[in-house]
């Protein structure tokens, strides 16, 4: 599956989900496996895709008055942090914009979840689990990667490589309890997906 280049400036936050294919670059270019051995009940990930169209009016209002610009900006992950988007978002938003987060607690306990911050934790343990189920990357992919090789290879390349390596190390963690949770939601998740999208397309 090929994925598009990440450009200066593109992030992602807790209220905007974009393309599969920029989840994809995101993780290659800085995860590094955190919680992805952790399980996932499937009733978390039918609250937080039961949420998305509340987050996504929230989210709406928060581009429409200029504060999704600071949460892009504080959301930006940096190389070699963990990939939390959602949960950062709600760090962020509790930081920055104490008045929005307390609306937007109100959004995640009228899902079903005890706090904003159990939501972003499942909507990263979702996503996760979700691009699992999209990229079919073989748990062995990289296993003939030896040190000599990388050795072999300019500085640049064997960063590239060893994020190519975290990210596979990842998606071939996630429990496979977790992918048989999300299989049933992709369509929603897709749907959501490719709503919000096109909301970032005409902004």
């Amino acid at each position: 599956m090929a994925t598009e280049p990440l450009q200066k400036g593109d992030a992602m936050t807790f209220s905007h989900i974009v393309t599969k294919s920029f989840l994809i670059a995101l993780i290659a270019l800085f995860a590094v496996p955190a919680f992805a051995a952790e399980k996932l009940t499937a009733k978390a990930a039918q609250q937080f895709v039961n949420s998305l169209p509340d987050v996504n009016t929230m989210g709406k209002e928060m581009r429409d008055s200029g504060k999704a610009d600071v949460l892009n900006a504080k959301t930006q992950p940096n190389p070699g942090e963990t990939f939390e988007p959602y949960a950062k978002g709600v760090e962020v938003l509790k930081n920055e914009f104490p008045d929005d987060y307390k609306k937007f607690s109100s959004i995640a306990k009228s899902n079903g979840f005890s706090s904003a911050e159990e939501w972003g934790k499942t909507g990263d343990q979702v996503m996760l689990a979700y691009m699992a189920t999209q990229t079919n990357i073989p748990a062995d992919a990289m296993a003939q990667m030896d040190a000599e090789m990388m050795a072999q290879m300019p500085p640049e390349m064997q960063a590239k490589m060893k994020r190519g390596m975290a990210m596979v190390e990842m998606i071939a963690a996630v429990p496979a309890e977790n992918k048989a949770i999300v299989t049933p939601l992709i369509p929603s998740i897709n749907e959501f997906i490719g709503h919000t999208a096109s909301a970032g397309e005409s902004q």
